[in-house]
């Protein structure tokens, strides 16, 4: 009965990989194709940016696929997802237009506001103020206690 459950946990891996690899292959290749159909793919710089691009999604899928063989939870690969996804975005949304490359600012944008946000917590501590002369009286007076053994 133990196999069972491994074979279940195996299927779902699997078919949890393929809703990741086919669509991140899909998209790779229109995106490859519509720019060697455009000329662009032809030009060193082209061929650098698809390359680095195609790097990307082949990383993010490889971390979830691994994540996914080793039983981690979602947690542990979700911001490969959202890497995976926004990658993916900005290819389809590309062939069309240019400006959807402005989308990897995200990124660092996200990683610049979640900084300050830290930052400001920490410039905004709040400052202690020195004790009253009643509040230091007290625990002078406080009685010691003393344990015994």
């Amino acid at each position: 009965m133990g196999n069972q459950s491994e074979k279940k946990i195996a299927s779902f891996k699997q078919k949890v990989i393929g809703y990741y690899f086919y669509p991140t292959t899909g998209i790779c290749t229109l995106f490859l194709l519509a720019n060697l159909y455009c000329g662009y793919a032809l030009t060193i710089w082209g061929a650098i940016v698809i390359s680095i691009i195609t790097f990307i999604q082949y990383f993010c899928y490889n971390q979830i696929s691994k994540s996914l063989e080793f039983g981690l939870d979602t947690d542990s690969y979700s911001i490969y997802i959202d890497i995976l996804v926004l990658n993916g975005v900005i290819q389809l949304g590309s062939i069309i237009f240019d400006v959807f490359w402005y989308g990897y600012w995200i990124i660092p944008l996200i990683l610049l506001y979640k900084g300050s946000l830290i930052i400001w917590g920490w410039l905004q501590k709040p400052q202690y103020a020195e004790e009253d002369k009643k509040d230091k009286k007290k625990k002078e007076n406080k009685p010691k206690v003393k344990y015994v053994k």
